[in-house]
């Protein structure tokens, strides 16, 4: 049966497609290479992902969901709101029905922005690991994957039918991911990123612009941690692992003022950071990004320490340096001829920067490529992303982006970290 084919089959093709077309044979995989970029109307039937599910309003309204706890489900606000009867099957609407006994809406919602929601299921699913919500930030350019239950396209194929789809964030408007490509029904269904080898769900499938094939959009959950901590207090939680400090590097001379910025590992761990200075607790920072501004540090060395803690493991990280009138290091953002002059160790295109990830974004006015902080004005707009805001109503359809040829590295990186949870089921 088609329903039941293996995804880890579908990521060894995506992989041998991937390999012959970095070999240059570009003219071989053609037809291979379109279907394996397909949308999710038309995109690879998928019989994983367990944690991705149906929701249904009102036995007529149907979207998809994805189980972030054990009695939590994470979908979209214009699926269920003006009702209670909710019900939630996981794996696909052939499974274990499941009563939602409680509906929350994320207070700010309205017909264009933040369209989340979170059902409280009356039982818990067992058997099936929830998938964990992203903390760290996305990026343009980002490798991720698509999941809905919706249509194949307005007059084709019927709800019900999971499909995934490999592709790229093409831009970053305010609170949402700019995709192209769903249907109705893939409302409510995740884009999910690999970070860590852990896939994590970065984006709820909110609206479509006219067709399915047009351009749609994600709500960034990243940006609404609070609201989903509260609703899903069960929620898969990562333990970070290791913590970092970014900038300053260790041993800069610098100014009086300078920005610490840390990060953590996983990117997307539960994490709360001290920052300590001199030995003294400045501030606790609990989500990215993480970092303070020092000001007015008096001339001489100074020890700068992370702290995070969680469930009595504590992690460390410490870097020293000295402030001083002459010779310093230059802050981010300041014109460089070499590396050796920022308090960061980039020098990029003649300025400042830092390196940077998930958990430790770039300053307004930069995107974050190859793990470097870079200029937006240094940037194509395919590879920073341009910032323009949705306009349309939610309909019971949503959206996601294509994937360029050109980001064949990020999306091998991806499609491995794939087949590696594929066979630890």
């Amino acid at each position: 049966m088609l329903a039941c084919r293996s995804f880890a089959v579908v990521l060894r093709f995506g992989l041998l497609i991937l390999l012959l077309g970095g070999s240059g044979c570009d003219a071989t995989p053609g037809a291979e290479l379109a279907q394996l970029t397909a949308s999710i109307n038309g995109g690879q039937l998928e019989a994983g992902f367990p944690a991705i599910g149906a929701v249904i309003a009102d036995g007529r309204r149907a979207c998809s969901g994805t189980l972030i706890g054990p009695r939590s489900v994470l979908t979209a606000a214009h699926c269920i709101e003006d009702t209670s009867n909710v019900v939630f099957y996981p794996r696909a609407v052939s499974s274990e029905m499941r009563v939602a006994s409680r509906v929350q809406i994320h207070p700010d919602y309205d017909e264009h922005q933040v369209d989340l929601a979170v059902l409280t299921l009356a039982s818990a699913v067992e058997g099936i690991e929830p998938l964990p919500v992203a903390v760290g930030v996305p990026h343009v350019g980002d490798s991720v994957v698509m999941v809905g239950l919706g249509k194949v396209s307005e007059t084709e194929g019927h709800f019900g039918t999971k499909r995934t789809r490999v592709a790229t964030i093409g831009a970053l408007p305010p609170g949402s991911l700019a995709l192209v490509g769903l249907c109705d029904g893939d409302s409510g269904g995740p884009t999910l990123a690999a970070r860590d080898d852990t896939l994590v769900v970065v984006g709820v499938h909110r609206a479509k612009q006219r067709e399915c094939a047009g351009r749609g959009y994600d709500v960034r959950v990243d940006m609404y941690r609070s609201f989903i901590a509260e609703a899903a207090p069960d929620q898969r939680e990562l333990a970070p692992e290791a913590l970092e400090i970014i900038s300053p590097v260790a041993g800069a001379q610098t100014r009086s003022r300078l920005r610490v910025v840390a990060a953590v590992s996983p990117d997307d761990a539960r994490a709360t950071i001290e920052f300590i200075v001199d030995g003294r607790l400045l501030s606790s920072v609990s989500q990215p990004p993480y970092q303070i501004d020092l000001k007015d540090l008096p001339t001489g060395v100074h020890r700068i320490q992370t702290k995070a803690v969680w469930n009595g493991k504590t992690l460390e990280a410490q870097a020293t340096v000295t402030v001083a009138d002459e010779a310093v290091r230059l802050p981010f953002g300041d014109a460089c001829q070499t590396a050796a002059q920022c308090e960061g160790g980039l020098c990029v295109q003649g300025i400042c920067s830092r390196s940077c990830r998930a958990s430790a974004p770039c300053e307004s006015g930069y995107a974050c490529r190859d793990a470097v902080c870079q200029p937006m004005a240094l940037c194509a707009d395919e590879l920073c992303g341009r910032m323009d805001s949705p306009t349309e109503r939610p309909t019971s359809g949503c959206a996601v982006a294509s994937t360029p040829n050109g980001e064949m590295s990020s999306l091998l990186v991806l499609l491995l970290a794939l087949v590696w949870r594929s066979r630890r089921r």
